[in-house]
């Protein structure tokens, strides 16, 4: 009855292609081939249209040139990859971001460790927003108090056996295991 191309009249019964038999028993039908009026290779669709009582009254037929099909799927196929490629930059930096929140208190915290480990008692690690990256940083804080106050008492301690050691009147020595002088006081 119609074509957008062609006048109808100029046109051969067309009931014996594959998506109208298909159509024409109650089914979409498709089919590529090349078209015997354009010249070109077409995509056809065939739908039957029904009448209120579902009988087919008609056949709804439309056709693309599979080059407009490919041209349409290279340019999804474009937005595909530049959505999954902005996908992927978007992951990288999020798992960056996540890579620096982690990373940033245990090296807060190894900076503590090397300073500690150099003698710098008064030391402390920043504590940080992860339950398990704070305790990791609370304990290592309590150990630098604990070895802090260590470090006061035993020093308190050679201080007071100093100032004993070098107040007394007698001469004193002490031997090493080896027989040599390891200390001696003035009046030694």
């Amino acid at each position: 009855l119609g074509d957008t191309e062609q006048r109808p009249e100029t046109l051969g019964d067309h009931s014996d292609r594959r998506e109208i038999e298909r159509a024409l028993g109650g089914q979409p039908g498709t089919d590529v081939r090349l078209s015997e009026s354009t010249g070109q290779n077409l995509l056809y669709l065939a739908i039957p249209v029904r009448s209120g009582d579902g009988e087919i009254v008609a056949i709804a037929r439309a056709s693309r040139t599979l080059w407009s099909i490919d041209t349409g799927l290279r340019a999804i196929y474009r937005q595909v990859l530049l959505g999954m490629a902005l996908g992927c930059l978007l992951f990288a930096a999020l798992a960056y971001a996540l890579a620096r929140r982690i990373s940033r208190p245990l090296n807060d915290m190894r900076h503590t460790a090397e300073r500690l480990a150099q003698g710098d008692l008064g030391a402390r690690a920043t504590v940080a927003r992860s339950p398990e990256l704070a305790a990791l940083a609370g304990t290592l804080n309590r150990m630098a108090d604990q070895l802090n106050d260590r470090m006061t008492t035993i020093t308190r301690q050679r201080d007071r056996q100093q100032a004993v050691f070098s107040s007394m009147t007698e001469g004193v020595l002490a031997v090493g295991g080896d027989g040599r002088i390891v200390e001696m006081n003035r009046a030694a």
